[in-house]
């Protein structure tokens, strides 16, 4: 009687076809996959390398176009030498300064930031500053102040007549409350196309565009209308030319 050979053989064929399929797969026959590598840790946040007085600048109330100066002090809260080579803000409206000395390990530093709202009335700004130091690294400092409403203007845009023909019955006139009870006056209006209301101080007043000084001076699209009220902007109106009254400039 032959012996039984055929399982042998199949086992030999199943090890045979492992090794070609482990082949194939670009594996070693005897050597297991390595394990996917455990992602990295992320890295904690720096701690701060300084530390500033008072820790979030609130310059309070401020006023429309006028300049308000806060100091801030700057310590050096590491045990090395601190550089300050840049400070930047993220409007142009503040204006930061940064000491160039270097600081020294628990000493402290002074400076200076100044913010400059813009015309807009009744606006709460804040901002950040970033001081950059030597060798690397940053640290963000917030600066905020609430822009007061001291004045009201109407309307905001007047459109002009098509033709001379309809300035009589073309809105030609802007209105200035004063919101905080100061009697004022309007003291100019640029370019020279209208006439204010009167010349003595009111809680109100009114500007009047002549349609046709607005013509001789070639259609202007703003005017500048300043006060004597202490804390209120210039108020610069829009002018909208139609299609008719751009087709006649040219």
């Amino acid at each position: 009687m032959r012996p039984v050979i055929v399982p042998v053989y199949l086992a030999m064929l199943g090890l045979a076809s492992a090794g070609v399929v482990a082949s194939a797969m670009g594996q070693p026959q005897d050597t297991p996959a390595a394990p996917a590598p455990a992602p990295a840790p992320q890295d904690a946040a720096a701690p701060a390398r300084l530390v500033f007085d008072p820790p979030l600048l609130d310059l309070g109330a401020l006023v429309p176009e006028v300049p308000t100066v806060g100091k801030v002090k700057i310590r050096n809260v590491t045990d090395a030498p601190i550089r300050i080579v840049k400070a930047v803000a993220n409007c142009s409206c503040t204006k930061p300064n940064w000491p160039t000395e270097t600081i020294a390990p628990g000493a402290t530093a002074e400076t200076e930031i100044t913010m400059t709202p813009g015309v807009q009335q009744g606006v709460k700004l804040t901002k950040v500053v970033t001081f950059e130091i030597a060798g690397g690294g940053v640290e963000n400092y917030t600066v905020q102040g609430d822009v007061g409403l001291f004045m009201k203007f109407e309307p905001e845009s007047l459109k002009a007549p098509a033709t001379p023909e309809t300035d009589a019955e073309t809105p030609a006139v802007f209105t200035l409350e004063s919101v905080d009870g100061t009697p004022f006056k309007v003291v100019s209006i640029e370019p020279a196309i209208g006439s204010s209301s009167g010349t003595e101080p009111a809680l109100t007043q009114t500007v009047t565009i002549d349609w046709a000084k607005w013509r001789e001076q070639k259609r202007p699209i703003k005017v500048a209308i300043k006060t004597d009220h202490p804390k209120a902007p210039t108020f610069s109106p829009v002018i909208k030319r139609t299609k008719a009254a751009a087709a006649g400039e040219k």
